[in-house]
């Protein structure tokens, strides 16, 4: 997997939102491929999309899915950007939107920080319980081809399933000047290469402004996944984490093992805050 890291002097606060409040793994580039039960082969540096669940354990239902809007995400902006990182960021996220890559300095002047939020996301999940459900009497089909990387002796992957998805279609970014220096952009370039995306402009002041960028379908900016182990019978399980042991009563000296909780996974290591692209992107 690719790290676009952020390089910032202090912990960026949209990136900690997403991962404490979220357990929450940011995407490089948002898209509309990435959904709930798909599969996530995941070992050291590496992570592979790897299709939906189903399929592999012989799944023939469909659990609850629910959609919950998140209003505080929007609230919370990541660090300001040098501008040369800035547009490097912007770039790769806004090929979610359509955009071909590219340079876009050319398309604005005076901008000397940028920083981003997401508008308007929702979070699309099911529960924990739901996928026990599923799993409920299920085994590994070693038989299938794309099995064998969960269950080879040698080199195997962690078998992650995604567990929710936080989607939305706008993406904001506050281009800040210096001092008196005024900020201008041409939106009508900037429509010129994201043709499929609306795009606005608002003015804050002479040296802020905020382009926010909306396209015609929701995108995936960012996934939790859950850890399912396999036993010697090829039965799946949610993996668990365990908590410290506890006290067996009040003042009591005897302990007992603390309780145990769906073990979420989240890719982006808490000590070096970045986006995250998959192996097998394009």
């Amino acid at each position: 997997m690719a790290f676009f890291s952020f390089k910032c002097p202090k912990e960026d606060p949209l990136l900690k939102m997403l991962r404490d409040t979220y357990n929450a793994t940011p995407l490089r580039i948002p898209d509309s491929t990435t959904k709930v039960l798909d599969i996530i082969a995941h070992r050291g540096r590496k992570s592979m999309r790897y299709g939906p669940i189903k399929p592999l354990l012989g799944i023939d239902s469909d659990p609850e899915i629910t959609e919950s809007p998140l209003p505080d995400l929007a609230l919370v902006k990541s660090n300001d950007i040098n501008l040369k990182f800035g547009l490097g960021l912007m770039s790769q996220m806004l090929k979610g939107f359509g955009f071909p890559g590219g340079d876009l300095s050319s398309t604005m002047n005076g901008v000397e920080e940028i920083s981003i939020s997401i508008e308007d996301l929702k979070k699309i999940a099911v529960a924990p319980t739901a996928i026990g459900q599923l799993l409920h009497g299920k085994t590994l089909d070693d038989s299938h081809p794309a099995a064998h990387l969960f269950t080879r002796k040698k080199e195997k992957f962690e078998l992650l399933v995604i567990t929710n998805i936080l989607v939305g279609k706008k993406i904001s970014f506050t281009l800040k000047g210096s001092g008196s220096k005024e900020v201008d952009v041409n939106v009508e370039a900037l429509k010129g290469k994201l043709k499929a995306t609306d795009i606005d402009l608002k003015t804050q002041s002479s040296n802020t402004k905020n382009l926010v960028f909306e396209g015609p379908e929701p995108l995936t900016f960012a996934f939790s996944c859950i850890e399912l182990t396999v036993d010697e019978a090829k039965r799946a399980f949610l993996g668990e984490i365990i908590n410290p042991p506890v006290p067996k009563s009040v003042g009591s000296d005897e302990m007992v093992p603390g309780p145990s909780q769906p073990k979420e996974i989240s890719l982006m290591h808490a000590s070096v805050p970045a986006l995250m692209e998959f192996d097998d992107a394009e």
